[in-house]
């Protein structure tokens, strides 16, 4: 695992992961569950960053932003994410929501 992030306003994932196989190294990835993402969380919800990965649990945490918030400050609580490699990509699994007050 290498981490990563890309520059800007938008502080996105530039992440990269690696499984040791009988190949050698394979590289996993990692962008593709984003697409699996909104149709999970409720609605007026979204993920407008990098979610921060902790590779060891293949878990992910995230702050959620409601429809209205600046960019800088999301409102609407935080999100766990549950992942699973399948063949070599990262799988959304499932989203637990802690919403805001």
């Amino acid at each position: 695992m290498v981490p990563g992030r890309h520059g800007g306003t938008g502080d996105h994932n530039a992440d990269v992961l690696y499984r040791v196989d009988a190949e050698g190294l394979t590289e996993i990835e990692l962008t593709g569950w984003w697409a699996t993402l909104d149709p999970q969380l409720p609605d007026g919800l979204g993920v407008w960053k990098g979610v921060d990965y902790r590779w060891r649990d293949l878990t992910a945490q995230t702050h959620l932003w409601r429809d209205g918030d600046g960019n800088c400050c999301p409102s609407g609580g935080e999100a766990r994410l549950d992942f699973r490699i399948e063949g070599t990509s990262l799988v959304l699994a499932g989203v637990e929501i802690e919403a805001a007050d």
